[in-house]
């Protein structure tokens, strides 16, 4: 709410009169402060980490199993982001390093294989997570919506053919 006034007075064409106004409804000056960049970056840390406070966040939310479900797609990507995330960083330090050549994540995951860097099963690892997040952020609402638009048409032909027919 306080943004808000804030955001009012800042429009108001007369600058006085926006001064005035904003003395008189924030007397002793603004009680609210945004949050710092890092304190975002803290709960942000904290809410993409399996723990406490994403468990006290997530209680009574149901969760399915069934990887058909976007909302279980999500929590085994974010799932496997956490376990693989030390993976990515010493594949990130390679290649800045200059050990592997930059490419495609395939391609570094396999040459840090053939140089000792990432170990077989982390590569199975770094490639399934980022198998994981490219699911996760596929758009696909508009499948369904072209499935139906094929079935109207089908139809739409059928009863065309059913009133020639009569």
């Amino acid at each position: 709410m306080q943004e808000a006034f804030v955001g009012i007075f800042r429009n108001l064409p007369f600058r006085p009169l926006a001064w005035i106004v904003r003395l008189l409804t924030f007397p002793t000056g603004l009680p609210y402060h945004k949050p710092s960049d890092r304190l975002d970056h803290a709960v942000a840390g904290a809410i993409l980490q399996p723990g406490e406070a994403r468990a006290r966040l997530t209680a009574g939310i149901f969760l399915s199993s069934d990887l058909h479900e976007p909302v279980a797609r999500l929590d085994q990507a974010l799932a496997a982001a956490v376990a693989s995330s030390p993976i990515e960083k010493t594949l990130r330090q390679a290649r800045r390093a200059g050990q592997i050549h930059p490419g495609t994540n395939e391609v570094m995951v396999a040459e840090a294989v053939e140089i000792g860097i990432l170990t077989e099963s982390d590569a199975q690892l770094v490639l399934e997570t980022q198998r994981l997040r490219d699911q996760v952020i596929q758009v696909d609402a508009f499948d369904d919506l072209s499935s139906r638009n094929k079935e109207k048409s089908q139809q739409g032909e059928t009863s065309i053919r059913h009133l020639g027919a009569a």
